[in-house]
């Protein structure tokens, strides 16, 4: 598979990469490619929306790889570090 990594966890799954257009939210997947339910959408006061994660079901796999994934999500948003 291309772009494979050895990463455990959770992977946020994207229909392209960062960029002016950047890609959509497809799936949270583990691992090994299964879809998570990882949590619940809700539609914020500022008319964003966010995904809500369980923490009861996904705690472990956040906490594992929660520096690879800030780091990837302030890339691909653009957000401050």
């Amino acid at each position: 598979m291309m772009g494979e990594t050895a990463m455990t966890g959770l992977r946020i799954v994207l229909d392209g990469p960062p960029g002016a257009e950047s890609g959509r939210f497809v799936e949270v997947e583990d691992g090994s490619g299964r879809s998570v339910d990882a949590g619940e959408w809700h539609e914020r006061d500022d008319g964003l929306w966010e995904l809500c994660l369980r923490t009861t079901s996904v705690w472990p796999l956040v906490v594992a790889s929660s520096v690879a994934l800030v780091a990837y999500l302030t890339l691909y948003f653009g957000l401050p570090g």
